[in-house]
């Protein structure tokens, strides 16, 4: 079988270094797309996505981008599907940084595809709307005022005493009336 790139950029961001469970996914992607066939991106969220992780980064998008109430209820499920409080300010995090790096560039004179098509790894074909309509709505300092208060909610889901799920939420839900704010 055969693999598109980007297929092969998303399933080495997602399998990390565990060995085994590296094998059963691939395993299970090659069942899937059977002898001689290719590896398309679809296939591989079908087959290997995590369903937390992928309910978080649906989360993320629509909450960069305005969605409040799409970013709620994908939050609400990431959670039930096992995701913790560190993980979700940690992804935002990440994400905030890359709609960053992006945004700078937009702010030098590139235009929105151009400055997403220079992050590496690569934006998931499936989230460059999102991101798009996201670099329209931020700038860079608000971008980094978001950064700031993402990394002061990490610290508080692990010093305060406070419900880790609670101040993950309100952050999340806070960047989304953000950019609610900005449309």
């Amino acid at each position: 079988m055969t693999a598109e790139p980007i297929a092969l950029e998303w399933l080495a961001q997602r399998l990390g270094e565990d060995r085994m469970l590296l094998r059963r996914e691939l395993e299970k992607l090659a069942l899937f797309v059977g002898q001689g066939g290719k590896v398309t991106p679809e296939a591989a969220v079908a087959c290997v996505a995590e369903g937390s992780a992928l309910d978080l980064e649906e989360a993320l998008m629509a909450a960069m981008a305005g969605e409040v109430a799409v970013a709620d209820k994908a939050l609400d499920t990431a959670f039930a599907e096992g995701a913790n409080a560190v993980q979700v300010v940690r992804a935002a995090l990440r994400h905030v940084q890359r709609l960053h790096l992006a945004a700078l560039a937009v702010a030098a004179g590139a235009a929105p595809a151009g400055a997403l098509d220079s992050l590496r790894p690569p934006v998931f074909f499936r989230h460059k709307p999102a991101m798009e309509r996201a670099l329209r709505l931020w700038r860079p300092d608000a971008l980094d005022a978001a950064g700031v208060a993402l990394l002061d909610a990490e610290r508080r889901t692990k010093s305060t005493g406070l419900p880790s799920a609670t101040i993950a939420r309100a952050v999340v839900t806070t960047l989304a009336r953000q950019a609610a704010a900005r449309r």
